[in-house]
């Protein structure tokens, strides 16, 4: 048994029949280049997006020693090793480039990265005083801690005092932050001043413990 034959199309029917061609086609086209960028193109996008994010830049030369009227070394140059900053997590820029400018701007700066596929997840920042050192700033992304980084980063400034002939390390901490204060108390340091209201958080006050590690082959190791 033949079908009937289809009636044929009016103007309306065969223009609305060619808007639907026209947008199915488009709509494929769409689907095709999104399924290229997320899928096919995303580590090609993801390696640009980071390169875009990490800009690695020369720190300026050493300003040279400082004498006195004597002749006698007040001051010298030291290599600062590496110094990385990922703009996600500043939540400041201007103020984080400030701070990082005076600390390596102090003479005896020198610093430690710690790295995990290529991201840049800690950093130990240091002073060599002449008499001892002193760490100045130490800290571990949220997202990589009690890993072990911190204590990895603190075993190398360790490392570069004992190789200064440095005597020992002295460093700040916050009387509440329970979980710096136990990682420094298993490497050998311990608390030798308090600074009362040195830390300000919250609108609140917090004491700031002076602690000092010995450096020598009876140091704890880390």
């Amino acid at each position: 048994m033949e079908l009937p034959p289809l009636p044929p199309l009016t103007k309306t029917q065969e223009r609305a029949l060619i808007l639907g061609l026209i947008l199915a086609g488009w709509a494929f086209v769409v689907a095709a280049r999104l399924f290229g960028l997320q899928i096919l193109g995303h580590d090609d996008f993801s390696r640009l997006a980071r390169r875009q994010q990490e800009t690695f830049r020369p720190i300026g030369a050493p300003r040279g020693s400082i004498f006195d009227r004597h002749g006698s070394v007040l001051a010298i140059s030291s290599g600062s090793h590496k110094v990385v900053v990922n703009p996600k997590r500043i939540p400041n820029k201007e103020i984080a480039a400030a701070l990082l400018a005076r600390i390596l701007g102090l003479s005896g700066g020198f610093g430690f990265v710690a790295w995990q596929h290529e991201l840049p997840v800690g950093f130990a920042l240091a002073r060599d005083l002449g008499s001892e050192g002193e760490i100045l700033s130490l800290g571990v992304t949220p997202d990589c801690r009690r890993l072990g980084i911190g204590r990895l980063l603190l075993r190398a400034v360790i490392d570069e005092a004992a190789r200064r002939g440095l005597p020992s390390i002295v460093l700040e901490v916050a009387d509440d932050n329970a979980a710096a204060r136990g990682l420094y108390a298993s490497t050998g340091f311990v608390a030798v001043g308090r600074r009362p209201r040195y830390y300000r958080r919250d609108g609140e006050t917090i004491d700031a413990l002076l602690l000092r590690c010995p450096v020598n082959d009876e140091s704890p190791s880390i």
